[in-house]
């Protein structure tokens, strides 16, 4: 689970510098294994541990699991759409979509602050 949580936290970043556009359904399905592995450590735990269920280390597991949904291409286009449009390239659609650039690197580095809680969690 360790080996795991580190491709968690990097894995995005190692995608983007190592290939191109035609490389990433391998990285995605890597994040969906990943993500199911976290779900059964989480249900494993709720099972396994008396006080783990609705308990800090639940909430923390849990988001951090999902956060991995916006790591994935397709889940991300479904959510947020492919781009194109007939208006994207008018002055408001770039601005808004700088601010929301703007807003997600933030949610992002987040992110990444509570995987890296969770991999401290696991030397512990």
């Amino acid at each position: 689970m360790t080996t795991i949580t580190i491709y968690a936290l990097f894995g995005d970043d190692i995608r983007v510098l190592s290939t191109d556009k035609d490389g990433d359904p391998v990285f995605w399905g890597i994040n969906i294994f990943a993500m199911i592995m976290f779900s059964l450590e989480v249900i494993i735990a709720c099972l396994g541990r008396q006080d783990y269920f609705n308990g800090f280390f639940f909430w923390l597991d849990a988001i951090s699991t999902l956060s991995l949904l916006l790591d994935i291409g397709w889940f991300t286009n479904i959510l947020f759409g492919s781009g194109g449009g007939a208006g994207a390239n008018s002055a408001a659609t770039l601005a808004r979509a700088g601010r929301a650039s703007r807003v997600g690197t933030k949610a992002g580095r987040i992110v990444r602050i509570v995987r890296l809680i969770r991999l401290v969690k696991l030397y512990k």
